[in-house]
C-alpha cells in the first residue's frame, strides 16, 4: 500500500486481502459496479444516496451541478459516484473489524493524527465516494480533483509528456496548492480543480497550467473566489486499488460541513 502525507510518498508493506476491499456495491442492486460501465458522453453521471438527509441532498446538489460544469468527455470511465456519512469512521470500525476476525490493525494504515477521510476513489470498479463531513464550499473542488485523476488516466501520452514537462518546470512551492507539490499526477489534479472551481486563482498563481487546459483539455473557466486556494485534499492511503483521500480533521471549524448534527 502506498501512503503520501505532507508530499513524500512512503510504501507502507501489508494490506488487506480483497481488490474489492472498502467497496460494498450499491445498496438495492445486486453486485458491485464492475469495469466496463460508467458514463458515456451523453450521459451524466449517477448518484446513489445512501444516507438519504437533507445533508446528503446538499452534498447531491452541489456535485450534480459540478457534473454539469465539467466536460462529459472527461467523466467517461467513471462508474458512478456514492454519498456516504462518515468514510472516516466507517475506516475505524473496518479496522476494529478486522482484528475481531483475527487480523492485525496494521493492515490497513492508522489516519495520520489532524486527517480524516473526505472521499476514496476505486481504481478498479472506477467508483468515486465522497463523505457528508468534508467541508460545503469545497465538495465541488473536490470531485474535479478525481475527475481530473480519471482524465489524467485516459490521457494520451503526447498530452501527458506536454504536461509532465510543464509540471516539472514549476518548483513545488510555486504550484496551485501544497498537494500540487506531491508529483506530477497531484499536480494535474489540482490544477484541473483549481481550473474549474478555483476562479482566478490559477491564472493568477499558474498562468501556464490555464494555458495548457485552455488549449489542450477544456474551455471552462470561471471568475471569483478572492481567498487562497485548496481542493481541500492533503493527503492519500492506497490500499489494493481504493484510493482514500485525507482532508483537515479539524476542516469543520472554520467552514461548515455537510453532515448534520445528532
Amino acid at each position: 500500500m502506498i501512503l503520501i502525507l505532507n508530499n513524500r510518498m512512503v510504501e507502507v508493506k501489508g494490506g488487506v486481502g480483497s481488490g474489492n476491499f472498502g467497496h460494498e456495491g450499491r445498496p438495492g442492486e445486486v453486485g458491485g459496479s464492475g469495469e466496463g460501465g460508467g458514463v458515456g458522453e451523453t450521459e451524466y453521471l449517477k448518484i446513489k444516496d445512501t444516507v438519504g438527509s437533507t445533508s446528503s441532498r446538499q452534498a447531491n446538489r452541489l456535485i450534480s451541478s459540478a457534473i454539469k460544469e465539467i466536460p462529459k468527455s472527461h467523466q467517461v470511465g467513471i462508474s458512478g459516484i456514492v454519498l456516504k456519512k462518515s468514510l472516516t469512521a466507517d475506516y475505524n470500525k473496518t479496522r476494529e473489524f478486522m482484528v475481531e476476525l483475527g487480523g492485525k490493525k496494521s493492515d490497513l494504515p492508522p489516519l495520520p493524527r489532524g486527517k480524516k477521510i473526505g472521499g476514496t476513489y476505486n481504481t478498479k470498479t472506477k467508483e468515486i465516494t465522497v463523505s457528508l463531513d468534508v467541508p460545503r464550499g469545497s465538495i465541488q473542488s473536490f470531485f474535479a480533483h478525481e475527475v481530473g485523476h480519471n482524465l489524467y488516466s485516459r490521457m494520451s501520452s503526447s498530452v501527458k509528456a506536454d504536461w509532465t514537462r510543464y509540471s516539472k518546470s514549476i518548483p513545488s512551492g510555486k504550484r496551485i496548492s501544497s498537494y500540487a507539490g506531491t508529483n506530477v499526477a497531484e499536480h494535474f489534479s489540482e490544477a484541473y480543480s483549481a481550473f474549474h472551481f478555483g476562479g482566478k486563482k490559477l491564472s493568477q498563481k499558474e498562468p501556464g497550467a490555464v494555458a495548457f487546459f485552455s488549449s489542450k483539455i477544456s474551455k471552462k473557466f470561471i471568475d471569483g473566489f478572492d481567498s487562497e486556494w485548496t481542493s481541500g485534499v492533503v493527503g492519500m492511503i492506497e490500499v489494493n486499488g481504493i484510493i482514500y483521500f485525507l482532508v483537515p480533521e479539524d476542516s469543520t471549524v472554520t467552514e461548515e460541513s455537510l453532515i448534520e448534527e445528532t
